[in-house]
């Protein structure tokens, strides 16, 4: 069974997890990564199995700045939820 990841949940965990940031500053971000988390080439994924899928999904929300304090605690929610 393949678990895909969309922005609405991610804005979710970041609201949870990331409970004193405001607003999003750029939410091109999670719409990147969940592209990333499911991206194929040549009818093949791109990332194969769920731990890797899961990694390029924690390393953009963590690396990019999105938010304005807490990127990695929101990027490690996201990976364990």
């Amino acid at each position: 069974m393949d678990l895909y990841i969309d922005v609405p949940w991610i804005l979710q965990v970041a609201e949870i997890a990331g409970a004193a940031d405001p607003a999003p500053d750029d939410y091109g971000v999670p719409v990147a990564a969940v592209a990333c988390h499911r991206a194929e080439l040549l009818d093949s994924p791109v990332y194969a199995g769920p731990y890797a899928r899961a990694a390029a999904l924690v390393h953009i929300l963590g690396r990019c700045r999105w938010l304005e304090r807490s990127n990695m605690a929101v990027a490690a929610a996201t990976g364990v939820m």
